[in-house]
């Protein structure tokens, strides 16, 4: 009951730009937020 479809095809011209659109999101999440905590522990006054 599957459909059939040409993997070959499908696979040439598959392009993730949803998963490198994720990848880098995520990324630039986790900068963020650690440059929160880091901006946090100087505005205390800890040094390294």
């Amino acid at each position: 009951m599957s459909v059939e479809r040409d993997d070959d095809d499908f696979d040439a011209n598959f392009k993730p730009t949803g998963t490198w659109a994720f990848v880098l999101g995520f990324s630039v999440l986790l900068f963020l937020l650690w440059m929160s905590v880091y901006l946090i522990l100087l505005s205390k006054g800890v040094n390294t």
